[in-house]
């Protein structure tokens, strides 16, 4: 279906009687709603919000507010957008990420709430460590797991990826968030890599989604860089390099990787098939989410 934002009076002619910001959130919800879209108020907020540079509790209070007809047509295009199929955090340019704000776009996949997970469990191990921790991130997409590790711990990252566009999105959030003396960003392959032995600690929220599942994704997951999401194969060829890497390394390393809902016995098996015990660890839905194998 079309998206029928048109058949609606957001339009120049209605927006120059006038419109209250309440009107203009309780219009764009019902479009949104209308057009099937997931959490239509909440989409709604989001959307007005940033366009008018405001936060969500300031929208409440100044709901009487006139909104200029400028302000309008650009919100409309947004929801425009937003029922065609775009995630809201392309269309507003940002989301946040364990307390920080994170800009993105098209170039880098989403961080998701359960990601942090991944944070959680990595300054733990970084807490009882005595000296700097040495970090290896693969596939840093937008910064935003480096970023969250070096506000919150001591520590020195090498945050890679195989995208100059994701990198460049990466170093502005890592300039953004006053992290960039504690990480280097390096445009690297991860099947290029031979030698960890360095690093303490190998984290990474890898493209896990098996190639035959993508067709079967929602269109706003697909809006998201395939590279990011996918590894073209089985969702498992990540997994195999750095297996393969840490137990040819000399050094002792503790490695968090991210795991796709319900992939936990097929990554256990792969980690077992390398001599690797793995402990598993739940997300906030009860999805086991992380493996941490300690070598």
């Amino acid at each position: 279906m079309m998206p029928q934002v048109d058949q609606h009076p957001l339009t120049e002619k209605h927006a120059s009687v006038s419109m209250s910001l309440g009107e203009l959130l309780r219009l764009s919800q019902r479009i949104l709603d209308e057009n099937n879209v997931a959490a239509p108020k909440r989409n709604a907020e989001i959307i007005i919000c940033s366009e008018l540079k405001i936060e969500r509790a300031e929208l409440y209070l100044n709901l009487r507010r006139t909104v200029r007809l400028d302000e309008i047509l650009s919100i409309k295009e947004k929801i425009k957008r937003r029922i065609s199929g775009e995630p809201v955090q392309y269309i507003t340019g940002f989301t946040e990420f364990y307390g920080l704000k994170i800009s993105v776009n098209n170039s880098v996949l989403i961080p998701r709430p359960e990601t942090e997970l991944l944070v959680d469990k990595a300054l733990e191990l970084i807490k009882n460590r005595k000296e700097k921790t040495e970090i290896l991130e693969i596939g840093t997409g937008s910064g935003c797991i480096a970023i969250a590790l070096a506000r919150n711990s001591d520590c020195r990252i090498n945050a890679t990826d195989i995208s100059p566009e994701a990198l460049k999105t990466a170093e502005e959030n890592s300039r953004r968030n006053h992290t960039n003396d504690k990480i280097s960003f390096e445009l690297s392959d991860v099947f290029g890599i031979n030698d960890v032995s360095r690093y303490d600690l190998i984290i990474s929220n890898p493209p896990y989604i098996p190639l035959e599942e993508m067709k079967s994704l929602s269109d706003e997951v697909k809006a998201e860089p395939e590279i990011a999401l996918t590894d073209f194969s089985d969702g498992l060829n990540f997994y195999r390099k750095v297996f393969s890497l840490v137990k040819d390394s000399t050094s002792g390393h503790d490695v968090l990787i991210e795991i796709g809902d319900s992939k936990r016995s097929f990554v256990k098996s792969l980690a077992e098939s390398y001599g690797f015990s793995s402990v598993f660890y739940k997300d906030y839905s009860g999805i086991d989410r992380v493996i941490h194998i300690k070598t």
